[in-house]
């Protein structure tokens, strides 16, 4: 089963904390989860979101790509997020819909 959900609010209400408390008790239940951070701004959006190379024409796997594989590969881990930690940006948060919805 694959699901998402996007939380959002200002710096410093405790978005990240929230998260890292909740993957603490996950894991002190017995149910091991990871935490991958990224700031979507730092990257462009093909860094981010992967290409195709317009002379080979082959894919070209960008950051987002390729922790979604590393973490549909992964069987050991019951609970894993993805914090895209930064400004929303309408460009970078459009794209992140289309993925998600597919």
């Amino acid at each position: 089963v694959r699901w998402s959900v996007f939380l959002i609010g200002p710096a410093g209400c405790g978005k990240s904390e929230l998260i890292r408390v909740l993957s603490k008790a996950e894991n002190l239940f017995g149910e091991k989860s990871t935490i991958n951070v990224l700031n979507p701004k730092s990257v462009t959006r093909n860094e981010l979101y992967g290409y195709i190379h317009p002379a080979t024409r082959e894919w070209k796997d960008g950051l987002l790509s390729q922790i979604f594989r590393d973490l549909a590969n992964c069987f050991t881990v019951k609970h894993e997020y993805l914090v895209l930690d930064g400004d929303i940006d309408a460009e970078w948060i459009e794209s992140m819909n289309t993925v998600m919805d597919d």
